[in-house]
């Protein structure tokens, strides 16, 4: 059996001196050294003032901080995405619709969103996404980019709304940490709030100044989270030679997503075929060869009974072809050239019976 995912987040002895970080200072939690630590060192990384980067308990959290900071009457969100997004808006005290996306990236389509109102942006699978003038109409925008770390969203100076951009460091992404996050804010008045937001409401002292949460990230994890770090460019290497030799298959099968580059880092591996007759075959092979696959947004957040209360903005027609006709196929650092050849000839065999 060939996983379609599998982890390994390297916790040897070299995670042992950041441990010892944590002993010494006696600081398990409360945004201790090591939070702080990691998050100027994120922040350093992806070329950000340390101000406006804030980390948290997961993603999901992150998401509804977001959201909660942003403050919109009504929010448009893409039903092409993990229930995460969905879960996330579901949570506020506003109006929420789903909106279709672009048939060649896969994002919230903007003419979906009215202007004043919010948009949450998906960066589909880790894909890079660019936020320019076409989003200007909106209020307000949030950009799940969970698996995005390896293809940073850029938000071009033309855009002048307030925006937010949330990350996970779940095990199963690049640079990940078990269960975690980050949030990046326009501005640092928004990162602030939030920071107060995942500790109870609480600035400097035991006074809760609005409705909040306890989403902050532990010493721990945060230790893990710069071990992660420093290891960054072994680890870029090993996900560029993964993706290599998936890119490679795609093109010659002509089933990579619009979004696919050779040089795109990140933790999946998802094709496109030409319909979804093609799809469901691709899969009884899979299954046949004792290859695993994963849906990994099933037929989309509209399908999913935990949402029959969000209304749809207009037709979903692109979501369900997409939906469809995409398969997740295995991927993960580590993976072999073999295992990779293995699933080349089932797709192979597809594409002859098509």
């Amino acid at each position: 059996m060939i996983p379609v995912m599998a982890v390994n987040l390297g916790l040897g002895e070299g995670i042992l001196p950041y441990i010892e970080e944590i002993q010494s200072a006696g600081i398990y939690g409360n945004f201790g050294p090591q939070v702080m630590k990691m998050e100027a060192e994120y922040a350093e990384f992806l070329g950000l003032p340390k101000s406006r980067l804030v980390s948290t308990s997961n993603a999901t959290v992150g998401l509804q901080g977001a959201l909660a900071m942003i403050e919109m009457n009504t929010w448009v969100i893409p039903s092409w995405s993990f229930a995460a997004t969905a879960h996330a808006a579901h949570m506020q005290n506003c109006e929420v619709y789903f909106g279709d996306v672009l048939r060649d990236s896969w994002i919230l389509d903007p003419s979906n969103v009215k202007a004043g109102e919010g948009a949450v942006v998906t960066a589909p699978f880790g894909s890079q996404i660019r936020i320019g003038g076409a989003w200007n109409h909106v209020g307000g925008l949030v950009i799940d980019a969970a698996a995005a770390i390896g293809a940073f969203p850029q938000v071009g100076e033309g855009f002048c709304k307030p925006w937010a951009i949330v990350v996970s460091l779940h095990a199963t992404k690049v640079l990940g940490i078990g269960e975690g996050g980050f949030v990046v804010f326009s501005s640092d008045e928004l990162a602030q709030k939030f920071r107060q937001w995942t500790n109870f409401g609480f600035s400097g002292n035991r006074e809760a100044s609005y409705p909040a949460t306890n989403g902050k990230l532990s010493e721990i994890s945060a230790a893990i989270g710069r071990f992660r770090l420093s290891s960054w460019t072994e680890e870029k290497l090993d996900w560029l030679q993964a993706r290599g030799w998936a890119h490679g298959v795609g093109s010659e099968l002509k089933i990579n997503p619009g979004f696919s580059r050779r040089d795109w880092v990140s933790p999946y591996w998802v094709v496109d075929f030409s319909e979804e007759a093609s799809c469901r075959l691709a899969q009884k092979e899979l299954h046949a060869a004792g290859i695993e696959f994963r849906s990994w947004w099933s037929s989309g957040c509209h399908q999913m009974p935990a949402f029959s209360g969000i209304r749809a903005r207009g037709s979903l027609e692109v979501t369900e072809t997409v939906a469809a006709k995409t398969l997740g196929l295995p991927f993960f650092r580590g993976i072999s050239a073999d295992q990779v050849e293995e699933v080349r000839a089932s797709l192979r065999s597809v594409m002859r019976k098509i």
